[in-house]
C-alpha cells in the first residue's frame, strides 16, 4: 500500500494529464475510504479492529506518509487542472476530516484567500470555477479556529459580490475585463452548498451573538441574483427597447426576447458609453474584445445566478436542519425570475442552465407540504399555455422557439405531485391551443409561427427522458402534429418538423439491435404500428392509387415504415385492426389486412424520384406478408415487360424483391423451382436496355444462383466480359457514356465478374482480371472495382501466383505512370503496390527500381494527386527504400545514401509544411508515422554500421520518430511507437507504449553514438520535452546532473489531454 501511494502520489504533478490525474485521486480516495476513519470519527467495520488499529499504527510512524506535506502539495496542485472533476476529486480529498491535511487559520488560509481573488478577477470561467473551491477551501481552514472569523469572511464574500455587481452597474465593459461577477455568484453558490461544514458554523455563531447571520446572508445572496439577472436581462436589450422592457418586467410570461443583433447593437452601445466615460478610444480589435467580454460575463452570470437562485431555495426548502423559512411571494418571486430569464432570453446555453436550475427548484417546492406552494409549477404552467393562447405577437421565435419548449418541459419535469396529469393536460392544451393550419397557403406569421411553437414544445416534451414512459401514450397525436408539419410550405413549421421527427420516431420504433441505419426493431411490426398509431395508417391510406414524388410527408412516413420488422413475423398474428374505409373492427388475416397499405407504397415505385422508390422499396420489403410471392411477380413483371414498361417500377420492385431475400434466405429454393427462366434474365443482363434495372437484376442472380455447378452461368460471364471487351474498345460506344447509371454499371458488372469468378472453376479468375486490367484503362469505374477487389484479395490471402501477382505490380507500376487516372485510384494503386512489395519472394530489383521511381514522383508533388497520394507514396517509397537496405541486389550501393537522405528530407518536409485543415494533416502526419515504421528502424541500423556512422542520418531519425510520438492522435503515437525493436517488448506487451518508446529511443541514440559530444549536446537539447524516466535513463547512461521538466504527454503546448492505454 505504501508504494501504491508513492507512486500515485508521484504522479500527480503539475499538469499531469486527465487520465494520469484521475486516475491517482481514485487511488488514493480508495486507500484513505478503506483504512482511515470515517469523518463521523467512527472507524471503519469492514475490517478487523486489530488489523485497523495496526494500519493506523504504521501511518502514525510514517510508513505510508498518508497527509505528508508532500501529499497535500500535489492535491493543491490538482486544484488547478483544466477538468472540473480532477478539481472536484482533490477538493474532497483535502477536506476529508480523516485526511487532516489542512492546517487551521494562519498562512494557509491567508495563502488561499489571496490566491482565489486573484482568479476570481480573471473573465475566464475556469478561473472562477476554480477561484470558488479555493474561498471554499480558505473558509475550511478557518472552522477549527474562530466561528467568527468564518462569518466574517463569508460576509466578506457577499461584499465583495454586491461590489463587483456596483462596478459592473457602473462600467460592464472594464467590469467584465478586470473584476465580473459571474465568479463571485459561483463562489457564493459554492459556499453555500456546504450546509454542514460553513452554514451549520455561522448558525452556531449566530445562535451565540444573538444575529441572524445566515439570514443576512442569505437574503443578500436571493437579492443580489434576482438583481443581476434582471439588470443582464435588461442590458442586453438596446435602450430605445427599454421602455417597453419596463412595461413588460412585471409579467414574466410577456416578456420578448431581443434578437441576437439587437443584442450585439446594445452591447456595442455600452462599448462606447464607455469609451466616452474613461475618455479613450478602441481599436476594432479592441472594441470586438469587450463586447466578446460583455456577451460572456452576461450569458455566465445568467448560468450562477439561476443555480444561486436554486440553492438558496434549497437551503429553505430542504432537511438540512438551517432555519431559513421563504414565505410563498418569496417562492414565486424566484419562480418569476426564472420565467423571465427562460422568455427574454435565447442563447442556448443560458436557458439550459437555467432550465435545469428551474426544473430542480419546481421539485422542491412541489414537495412541500404547503399545498399553495405545491401547487405553484402547475399553477404557472397553466397561465404559460392561457398566455400563449392569447397572444399576438411572436418576435421571439428561433430556431428552437428560444425558451418556451424547455420552460414547459421543466415545469412538468419538476412537477412530483401529478406528473403525468401536467404532460397529459399540456399536450392536449398544446394540440388545442395551436390547431393545425391548412398546408399550401401564403406565409403568415400569426398562423406559422404558432404552429412552429407547437411542434418545438412537443419535441422538447418527446425527447426529454424523464418523461419517456409518460410521454408514450401521446405518441400517436405527436407524430400527427408531426406529419401535418411536414406537409407544409412554411419553413419555419417544415423545419420545426423535421426535428420533431427526429426526436420521436426512433422512440416509437424502439431499440434496434445492431447500429446499421436500415436495420429493422426490435419490437414493432407493421400490424403492431397501424394498431398502436392509427395516424399512420390514415396518412398513408390517404396518398391513394397515384404516384407522389414532391410530398415530404410521404417520404417520412416511408422511411418510418421502412425501419420495421418484416411482415411475416405477423403471420400468426390476430391483431385488431380498424378497417380503413368503414373504421369497423376486423380480425382478417394479415395479408387481407395488410393489401391495401402494400397496394400504395406498390404505387409509389412508379414515382419519378430515385429516393421515394428506394424508400418504397424497402418498405414494401418490411409490409409484404409473402416473401416468396413478392418476388416471383417482380421476376413475372421483369420476363413479361416489353416498349411500355416502366423501368422505374421494374427497378424498383427488383430492390424490393433483392431486400426479401436477403433477409428471407429460405424461400430462395422454392423461388427457383417457380422461376427458372434463366433465358430471360441473360438476356436482360445483355441487352442493355435499362442500367438501373440491370445493377439490380445482377445482385439477383448473384442471389438466386449461388450454385458454381450451373453452366450458363459460366457462359453468362464469359458473354459480359466480353461485351465489357468490346464497349472499351470500340470509339463510338463513347456515347454510351450519357446514359444515366452507366459508370454505375459498368463498375457493378466488373465486380459481378470478379465475385463469380473467384467462386467458379470457369472463367479462369486470372483471366477475368487480366482481361479487366486491360478493359480498365478505358474504364475509370472499373478500374475502381478492379482495385477494390484486389486490395481484397492482397489482405485476405493467396488468391494468385507469385507469379501473376508479380504481372499485376508491372501493370499497375504502368497504370500509374501513364497519367490517364483519377486521383482516387492513384492513391489505391500506390497502396496496393505497397502491400504487394510485403508478399515473400513477390519483389525482384525491376520492380522494386520501378516503384521506387513511382514513389517519389508522387511524393515529390510532380503527379496529379493530391495529398492523399503524396502521402501514400511516402509509405511506398519507405517499403521500396527498405528493400534496398535489406537487400543489396535491389539497389545501387552508389546511391544508396543519396537515397536515404532524400527520403529524411521529404519526411521532415511534410511534418514541418502541416496544411491548415486538421483532416490533411492526419493523413500527412500518419501517413509518414507508417514510413518510419516501415524503413525508420533499418535506415538507422544502416547509418550505425556505416564508417564513420553517419550521425545525419541518426539524428533526423531520431528527431522524426520522437516528433511522431509526442503527436496528439493516437494511432499516430501507436504507429511510431512501434517503428523500433526495444528491450522493453519482453516485459510489455503489445502494442508499446510511446512514453516507454521515448525512453528507449534515447537509450538507442546514446548506445550508438557513446563518447560524441555533437549527439550528446543534442540530446541534451531535446530533454526539456522528455518525462522523467527518461531523464533518469540519461542519466545513467552519460552521467548528467538531475534535472527536472515537466512530462512528454502533459504539456500544455503538445495538446495531448490522454495518455495511450497498453491494451
Amino acid at each position: 500500500v505504501g508504494g501504491i501511494v508513492f507512486l500515485s502520489v508521484s504522479h500527480l504533478f503539475s499538469g499531469a494529464s486527465y487520465q494520469r490525474a484521475v486516475t491517482c485521486l481514485h487511488i488514493l480516495d480508495a486507500v484513505f475510504g478503506t483504512f482511515c476513519r470515517a469523518p463521523t470519527g467512527k472507524r471503519r467495520t469492514i475490517h478487523k479492529e486489530a488489523d485497523l488499529d495496526a494500519f493506523l499504527r504504521l501511518e502514525a510512524n510514517g510508513r505510508l506518509q498518508l497527509g505528508s506535506a508532500r501529499m497535500r502539495t500535489a492535491l493543491l496542485h490538482c486544484l488547478f487542472h483544466s477538468v472540473e472533476e480532477i478539481r472536484l476529486k482533490a477538493f474532497n480529498l483535502l477536506t476529508n476530516e480523516a485526511s487532516q491535511f489542512l492546517e487551521s487559520g494562519g498562512v494557509v488560509h491567508e495563502e488561499l484567500w489571496s490566491l482565489a481573488r486573484r482568479h476570481l478577477s480573471s473573465p475566464r470561467p475556469q478561473d472562477g470555477a476554480i477561484g470558488a473551491l479555493l474561498v471554499r477551501l480558505s473558509l475550511v481552514c478557518l472552522k477549527q479556529v474562530s466561528d467568527a472569523e468564518m462569518t466574517s469572511r463569508l460576509l466578506e464574500v457577499c461584499d465583495q459580490a454586491v461590489t463587483n455587481f456596483v462596478a459592473l452597474q457602473r462600467d460592464i465593459a472594464s467590469s467584465s475585463a478586470d473584476c465580473p461577477i459571474h465568479g463571485w455568484l459561483l463562489t457564493l453558490t459554492t459556499c453555500l452548498s456546504d450546509v454542514e461544514g460553513i452554514l451549520k458554523v455561522v448558525e452556531r455563531h449566530s445562535s451565540l451573538t444573538g444575529v441572524d447571520y445566515v439570514g443576512t446572508i442569505l437574503n443578500e445572496a436571493l437579492s443580489l441574483s434576482q438583481s443581476v439577472l434582471q439588470y443582464v436581462l435588461r442590458i442586453m436589450v438596446p435602450r430605445d427597447q427599454h421602455n417597453l422592457t419596463e412595461e413588460m418586467a412585471t409579467q414574466p410570461l410577456h416578456r420578448v426576447a431581443p434578437s441576437f443583433e439587437d443584442t450585439e447593437r446594445a452591447f456595442l452601445a455600452l462599448v462606447e458609453n464607455s469609451k466616452q466615460a474613461r475618455r479613450t478610444s478602441f481599436t476594432e480589435e479592441e472594441r470586438q474584445l469587450a463586447i466578446e467580454r460583455i456577451t460572456s460575463c452576461c450569458w455566465l452570470g445568467i448560468k450562477n445566478g439561476c443555480l444561486l437562485l436554486e440553492q438558496v431555495a434549497r437551503i429553505s426548502l430542504g432537511a438540512n436542519g438551517v432555519n431559513y423559512p421563504l414565505d410563498y411571494s418569496s417562492l414565486k418571486g424566484i419562480m418569476d425570475t426564472f420565467v423571465s430569464v427562460m422568455t427574454a432570453c435565447r442563447h442556448r446555453g443560458a436557458i439550459e442552465s437555467c432550465a435545469e436550475s428551474l426544473r430542480r427548484f419546481c421539485q422542491l417546492v412541489s414537495s412541500c407540504d404547503d399545498a399553495s406552494m405545491a401547487e405553484m409549477p402547475s399553477a404557472v404552467l397553466s397561465e404559460a399555455l392561457e398566455y400563449w393562447s392569447e397572444k399576438k405577437s411572436r418576435s421571439s421565435l428561433t430556431r428552437r422557439s428560444a425558451g418556451l419548449p424547455l420552460l414547459v418541459k421543466a415545469l412538468i419535469e419538476g412537477d412530483r405531485k401529478d406528473t403525468q396529469s401536467s404532460l397529459r393536460r399540456a399536450v392536449s392544451s398544446v394540440m388545442r391551443l395551436f390547431p393545425a393550419r391548412p398546408c399550401h397557403q401564403t406565409p403568415d406569421n400569426g398562423l406559422d409561427v404558432p404552429a412552429a411553437e407547437k411542434l418545438h414544445l412537443l419535441c422538447a416534451l418527446a425527447g426529454s427522458s424523464p418523461l419517456g414512459e409518460a410521454m408514450r401514450v401521446h405518441h400517436n397525436a405527436v407524430f400527427e402534429a408531426c406529419l401535418e408539419g411536414l406537409d407544409s410550405s412554411v419553413w419555419v413549421v417544415k423545419n420545426a418538423a423535421y426535428q420533431l421527427y427526429g426526436t420521436v420516431a426512433p422512440r416509437m420504433l424502439g431499440q434496434k439491435r445492431t447500429r446499421e441505419e436500415f436495420a429493422g426493431h426490435d419490437t414493432l411490426t407493421p400490424m403492431k404500428v397501424f394498431t398502436q398509431f392509427p395516424c399512420v395508417m390514415a396518412a398513408l391510406s390517404g396518398f391513394g392509387e397515384r404516384p407522389r414524388g414532391d410530398s415530404e410527408q410521404l417520404f417520412f412516413i416511408l422511411d418510418f415504415l421502412s425501419r420495421l420488422r418484416s411482415a411475416s413475423h405477423d403471420q400468426s398474428d390476430r391483431t385488431v385492426l380498424f378497417d380503413m374505409d368503414k373504421c369497423d373492427i376486423c380480425t382478417s388475416s394479415t395479408r387481407e389486412k395488410l393489401e391495401p397499405f402494400v397496394a400504395v407504397v406498390r404505387t409509389q415505385l412508379k414515382s419519378r424520384s430515385w429516393k421515394l422508390r428506394l424508400l418504397a422499396a424497402r418498405c414494401l420489403a418490411s409490409l409484404c406478408p409473402s416473401p416468396q410471392d413478392e418476388v416471383l411477380s417482380a421476376l413475372s413483371a421483369l420476363a413479361n415487360s416489353g416498349e411500355t414498361t416502366s423501368y422505374n417500377e421494374l427497378q424498383a420492385r427488383l430492390r424490393a424483391a433483392n431486400v426479401l431475400l436477403r433477409a428471407n434466405p429460405n424461400c430462395i429454393p422454392a423461388v427457383v423451382d417457380c422461376f427458372a427462366d434463366d433465358a430471360v434474365l441473360n438476356w436482360w443482363v445483355l441487352a442493355s436496355r435499362n442500367c438501373f434495372v440491370e445493377m439490380e437484376l445482377l445482385d439477383t442472380l448473384s442471389l438466386l444462383y449461388p450454385d458454381p455447378n450451373l453452366a450458363w452461368k459460366s457462359d453468362l460471364c464469359e458473354a459480359l466480359l466480353k461485351k465489357l471487351e468490346n464497349f472499351a474498345a470500340d470509339d463510338t460506344s463513347a456515347l454510351g457514356h450519357c446514359t444515366p447509371g452507366h459508370d454505375l454499371l459498368r463498375k457493378r458488372q466488373a465486380a459481378w465478374l470478379l465475385s463469380a469468378a473467384s467462386r467458379h472453376r470457369l472463367p479462369d479468375l486470372t483471366t477475368v482480371v487480366t482481361s479487366l486490367m486491360r478493359v480498365a484503362k478505358a474504364e475509370s469505374h472499373v478500374m475502381e472495382a478492379l482495385l477494390e477487389f484486389l486490395g481484397d484479395a492482397c489482405r485476405t490471402g493467396s488468391t494468385f501466383s507469385v507469379g501473376v501477382w508479380r504481372q499485376l505490380a508491372t501493370e499497375l507500376v504502368a497504370y500509374a505512370k501513364s497519367g490517364a487516372h483519377h486521383r482516387t485510384h492513384l492513391a489505391d494503386t500506390v497502396e496496393l503496390l505497397e502491400s504487394l512489395l510485403q508478399k515473400r519472394g513477390l519483389a525482384n530489383p525491376t520492380l522494386v527500381r520501378e516503384c521506387l521511381s513511382v514513389s517519389q514522383h508522387c511524393a515529390l508533388g510532380q503527379s496529379a494527386g493530391g495529398t492523399t497520394v503524396r502521402a501514400l507514396s511516402l509509405v511506398l517509397w519507405s517499403r521500396c527504400l527498405r528493400l534496398s537496405l535489406e537487400n543489396p541486389a535491389f539497389c545501387n550501393p552508389a546511391t544508396l545514401g543519396e537515397s536515404v537522405h532524400a527520403w529524411l528530407s521529404s519526411l521532415a518536409a511534410a511534418l514541418e509544411g502541416r496544411p491548415e485543415a486538421e483532416t490533411t494533416a492526419d493523413i500527412v502526419w500518419f501517413q509518414v508515422a507508417r514510413s518510419v515504421r516501415t524503413a525508420g528502424y533499418v535506415a538507422f541500423d544502416w547509418a550505425s554500421r556505416c564508417d564513420p556512422p553517419d550521425h545525419v542520418v541518426l539524428q533526423r531519425v531520431f528527431d522524426i520518430t520522437l516528433q511522431l510520438l509526442q503527436d496528439g492522435d493516437p494511432q499516430i503515437r501507436s504507429e511510431a511507437a512501434a517503428a523500433f525493436t526495444y528491450d522493453a517488448r519482453a516485459l510489455q506487451p503489445s502494442p508499446l507504449q510511446p512514453n516507454l518508446a521515448v525512453r528507449d529511443l534515447f537509450k538507442r541514440m546514446v548506445q550508438v553514438c557513446r563518447g560524441q559530444l555533437e549527439v550528446v549536446r543534442f540530446l541534451m537539447d531535446k530533454l526539456h520535452v522528455c518525462d522523467s524516466s527518461t531523464h533518469f535513463e540519461v542519466e545513467r547512461q552519460l552521467g548528467t546532473p538531475d534535472f527536472s521538466a515537466s512530462g512528454l504527454f502533459e504539456q500544455d503546448e503538445s495538446e495531448v489531454f490522454f495518455e495511450p492505454m497498453v491494451t
